[in-house]
């Protein structure tokens, strides 16, 4: 049933150490997630914010570009928006196959909030969306065509939450998907997803 092959989908799942280079860009990414969340928390001292911009210009200064180097593309997987580590605006989610499910473990921030302490509803759309889409493509199909979403109860920030996406049923192109969040053992959204094959 699974291809972890399939498109280069296996690196969403199987996440690599990579190069030092890589692990260096993740690291950046980290750190500039983790002062995001602190530019928005109540309690940064306004004092702290000329100290912090004057910090940030120099790390723009640093973060110059080599215009006469090789050009070294970052994997596709490491700039998508949910998963991606290299991806500042990604929470980002770690994926792994247990047998057939696609589970994924995510924390997200204040920065995924909305007007009331929970995660925005549409970041947990763009989550749904990553988990069917990845695990349709490790069966072989890869575009989403349908997320049909039920939310269940809110879902909360600064707490691990687990994702779990299953193939239910295969009609020709058509990949019939489910999908969850879980806090624990509190169901908070479902999902059902219709992903397309490539046409033959």
């Amino acid at each position: 049933m699974i291809d972890a092959d399939k498109e280069g989908m296996a690196d969403f799942v199987y996440k690599r150490d990579g190069s030092s280079r890589q692990r260096a860009i993740r690291e950046c990414a980290n750190l500039v997630r983790k002062i995001t969340a602190r530019l928005i928390h109540p309690r940064l001292a306004t004092a702290a914010l000329t100290d912090l911009q004057r910090c940030l210009a120099a790390a723009l200064d640093a973060a110059c570009l080599d215009d006469d180097g090789v050009p070294m593309p970052v994997p596709p997987s490491e700039i998508h928006p949910w998963v991606g580590q290299s991806n500042v605006v990604a929470p980002p989610m770690q994926l792994h196959l247990e047998e057939d499910v696609l589970v994924g473990i995510v924390e997200c921030s204040e920065v995924y909030g909305g007007h009331v302490p929970w995660v925005h509803g549409g970041v947990v759309a763009g989550l749904f969306d990553a988990m069917v889409a990845t695990r349709g493509a490790l069966s072989g199909s890869k575009m989403t065509a349908k997320l049909v979403i039920d939310y269940r109860n809110p879902v909360p920030l600064n707490r691990p939450l687990r994702l779990e996406a299953v193939v239910d049923r295969i009609d020709g192109r058509k990949y019939h998907l489910s999908a969850r969040i879980l806090d624990g053992e509190i169901l908070l959204a479902e999902a059902y997803a219709l992903t397309l094959a490539p046409k033959s």
